[in-house]
């Protein structure tokens, strides 16, 4: 005999209270019986999945078979199984096991196919609620489709209903209007007729009054022409009388013209008070020092001057005002005050000249003026007061006859201009030109005034070296003056002039002493403006003027390797100052 079996009864860990064999046996048909219970009750109801998911996946004859097979081989194995269960289990032990090897396979298939016949009813379940809604979802649009049709068609009615009654209303409306015109041009004509029968009206009561009124401007006419013809009459008789009055008045005139000659000085015509002279030459000083000021306290354009020399040494400035030889471009204080103090000696020591000679006198072959011949014959010895006073008188009717002083001054304007131009702009020269002639005008009036009244000014354009107190100095025309020519800074080496500057002469005169007719009293008219030679301002000039050419010149040497140079090559210094020269200009 074999080998026996071991005793599988009892198992823990199995769970069995049995032998394998019997253990075997009963867990088949137990996993048999549950397998078709379970395919049984698994399987989807009518009410559950749709008859279209049932016929794909098998049809219901195709069940019955499958169902019956089954079935067959159930009472088969139970029919076996009851066979086993009376005789010896261990014999048929391998071939169960073998058995339950082969079904256990072909009952794996039928689960998984089980499996997917219940996913495929899962998902066939799915599509048809997700088909359910898209239909109910198309019913719903399908009832607003209809909706809208049903709205449409009434919209489309109404619109026909409203278009019906705008043609009415546009042919109810042109009918109006067509009625309202029709009343409007009864209405307008009949106005129109109203108006022309007022207006006819109101022309004829009109002319009616025209003519009434002209009868009477006839009738008014003739008087008046009467009383015309008699005023004329009496006119004629008071212009012959008026005439033989005028040639009596002229006999009379050219009697007293000739009785002038030998008039007494006691009735020559009345003169000017000091007090007249005091305000006109303060009017002077204020009107040359606004030009100065207005004008040349900028610095002159780069175009017409250069910078590396001097102002007294370009374009003959030297010979307009020796202060100009101390004077830079720069646009400092002290250069821009030494430029207009220049400016104010040029212009002051030009009328000068006026007030001091006749500029109508006549030229000479070089331009200038020969004056000498009416000064002696003024001045001449031989003749006493009476013949003085004819001979101004006839020099003044002389002048009277020339041309008017407005052309004059404009000349004299023109030449002033002509030499310092250079220091303004090109678009100032009009202006300036027109404030120069207009100050002239106002010289030649004033010297007309002092002919006139035969006045003898002492103009006086020598300041001394020093200030005396006798001259006004230049009313602060630098930072460092105190008013007396002296400096408050640090000490300055000062220039020695031989003669200083008047920026404004100094002007005496004579004038009658109040209640005596012959005694002369001389009164200083205006005690002048002077630039002293004492001034440190020259020393200043010249050493801002060193420290710009210096800055120049190291701002040249800087860029001594540019091929453009910012700055011309400058030049050399003349410090010759021409302080030994004799000064144009001065009387």
């Amino acid at each position: 005999m074999g080998k026996k079996l071991p005793n599988y009864r009892f198992s823990k860990r199995k769970g069995r209270t049995v032998s394998k064999t019997q253990s075997i046996i009963d867990n088949a048909i137990a996993r048999f019986s549950r397998r078709y219970s379970t395919y049984k009750d698994t399987m989807p109801s009518g009410s559950r999945v749709a008859p279209a998911a049932r016929s794909e996946l098998y049809s219901k004859d195709a069940q019955i078979v499958i169902e019956e097979q089954f079935q067959t081989v159930m009472d088969s194995f139970q029919r076996l199984f009851g066979i086993f269960s009376v005789v010896n289990k261990s014999v048929y032990y391998r071939d169960l096991l073998h058995l339950e090897q082969v079904m256990g396979a072909e009952l794996d298939k039928e689960t998984h196919l089980r499996n997917l016949t219940n996913a495929v009813s899962a998902v066939s379940q799915t599509k048809d609620e997700e088909i359910r809604k898209l239909a109910e979802e198309n019913e719903r649009l399908k009832t607003e489709h209809e909706t809208f049709e049903e709205n449409k068609k009434t919209f489309k009615a109404e619109k026909e209903e409203f278009e019906k009654k705008c043609r009415d209303m546009e042919k109810n409306y042109k009918s109006r209007e067509e009625e309202l015109e029709e009343r409007f041009k009864n209405k307008y004509k009949t106005a129109e007729e109203l108006l022309k029968k007022r207006v006819e009206r109101e022309k004829k009561a009109v002319e009616e009054k025209v003519e009434s009124e002209l009868e009477e401007l006839k009738f008014s006419n003739a008087e008046l022409k009467m009383k015309l013809e008699t005023k004329m009459s009496e006119s004629e008789l008071k212009i012959e009388r008026y005439e033989a009055y005028e040639k009596l008045q002229k006999e009379k005139i050219n009697d007293l013209e000739s009785k002038l000659q030998v008039v007494d000085p006691s009735y020559a015509m009345s003169k000017k008070s000091s007090t007249y002279y005091h305000e006109i030459f303060g009017r002077f000083s204020d009107r040359i020092a606004k030009i100065a000021d207005d004008h040349f306290g900028k610095s002159p354009p780069e175009d017409h001057i250069n910078i590396m020399q001097l102002l007294g040494q370009q374009h003959r400035l030297s010979e307009v005002s020796e202060i100009f030889n101390y004077a830079s471009s720069s646009e400092t204080e002290v250069a821009a005050n030494l430029r207009k103090c220049a400016i104010r000696h040029f212009i002051a020591s030009q009328v000068a000249k006026v007030l001091m000679n006749s500029p109508f006198s006549p030229r000479t072959s070089d331009g200038h003026r020969d004056n000498k011949g009416l000064q002696a014959i003024h001045d001449s010895s031989k003749l006493n007061n009476h013949q003085r006073m004819l001979w101004r008188m006839i020099t003044l009717r002389a002048i009277d006859s020339r041309a008017g002083f407005t052309a004059w001054a404009k000349e004299l304007s023109a030449e002033a201009m002509e030499k310092i131009q250079c220091l303004v702009e090109n678009k100032q020269h009009s202006k300036i030109k027109r404030e120069l002639a207009s100050l002239f005008e106002f010289t030649l009036d004033v010297w007309d005034v002092t002919m006139r009244d035969g006045r003898n000014l002492v103009i006086n354009t020598h300041p001394p070296s020093k200030n005396n107190g006798t001259w006004k100095f230049i009313d602060n025309p630098l930072p460092f003056s105190n008013g007396n020519g002296s400096t408050t800074a640090t000490a300055v080496p000062r220039v020695v002039k031989p003669e200083s500057f008047a920026i404004f002469p100094r002007i005496t005169g004579e004038f009658e002493e109040e209640g005596k007719n012959e005694d002369m009293k001389e009164e200083i008219l205006h005690p002048g403006i002077g630039l002293f030679s004492d001034s440190p301002v020259f020393e200043l000039g010249l050493r801002e003027f060193r420290e710009l050419k210096r800055e120049v010149n190291n701002s040249h040497k800087r860029h001594a390797s540019i091929s453009s140079p910012i700055i011309a090559e400058p030049q050399q210094l003349s410090l010759d100052t021409g302080a030994g020269r004799p000064r144009n200009g001065s009387t």
